[in-house]
């Protein structure tokens, strides 16, 4: 079965991609350390001088105020940006073909032509909520995503897709099993939940997992609060625990698979 393409061609060391909204103050921090930066930033392309090339190969992260604090994140031309919902279709294939092997998403979707179906169908109805939510993360292209739930844990509207189809009966009670379990070790205090972190298969293991944490990182620790996580495999306790996170508890999803809940203090 064919599914849609991310795109492969990925930001190079030596192009500059600006945002579409750049306001208020930055600071860039590079090899050659800190320096103020005007915004909003100016398009360059590839033919630029050769030392705003090497600029840009140096540019880390860019920190930018706006309505409170909201961070970009550059790394070798890459972008960080809260997502709109015209990312959604490619956010959806983004997470389908990231968690197609997962045991939380075929325990809930065991059938291929129903996980796999063009579009990310499956996520049609979550996404559209999250996205509106408005503390979705990914990289300019959508090959990575980082869904996070503020403090409270407030429900999204998973109503806003009219072409999202409902979930079956036995589905749905699958949803309730996992959330029941899961809801008996959820922090009481109030934390920022990641919800989701997804890569596409062909971006991986490149460091765009930790950089699309990074922005909700650095809110969680000037507001104080912890971030708070639930994983299902041992591969990616060990990864959570290299960005910070410690194991908190873990158990079992009744008929399901084996869960670890993870948490990172602020700093």
């Amino acid at each position: 079965m064919s599914t849609p393409a991310i795109p492969t061609e990925r930001p190079s060391a030596r192009r500059v991609i600006t945002p579409q909204v750049l306001v208020g103050t930055a600071t860039v921090t590079g090899a050659s350390g800190s320096a103020p930066f005007a915004s909003p930033m100016r398009a360059a392309n590839a033919s630029s001088a050769a030392d705003g090339a090497t600029r840009v190969a140096e540019i880390v992260t860019v920190m930018i105020v706006e309505k409170g604090c909201c961070t970009v994140v550059y790394d070798l031309g890459m972008i960080i940006r809260r997502a709109t919902s015209d990312d959604l279709r490619s956010l959806r294939v983004t997470a389908m073909r990231a968690f197609a092997d997962d045991p939380v998403m075929r325990w809930l979707y065991p059938e291929d032509e129903v996980f796999l179906a063009p579009d990310g169908a499956v996520f049609r109805s979550a996404f559209a909520g999250w996205v509106a939510l408005g503390e979705v993360w990914c990289t300019d292209d959508a090959a990575g995503l980082a869904i996070w739930i503020p403090p409270g844990r407030p429900e999204a509207d998973f109503g806003l897709d009219p072409l999202a189809e409902p979930p079956t009966p036995e589905r749905l009670e699958r949803f309730g099993i996992l959330g029941a379990a899961s809801a008996e070790h959820t922090p009481d205090e109030p934390h920022w939940y990641l919800q989701v972190l997804a890569t596409h298969p062909d971006w991986q293991r490149q460091g765009l997992g930790e950089r699309l944490m990074k922005p909700m990182f650095d809110r969680a620790d000037a507001e104080g609060l912890p971030c708070y996580l639930e994983t299902e495999t041992i591969e990616n306790v060990a990864y959570y625990r290299g960005r910070g996170f410690e194991v908190r508890s873990e158990w079992d999803v009744p008929t399901g698979p084996h869960m670890w809940g993870m948490y990172r203090s602020a700093r």
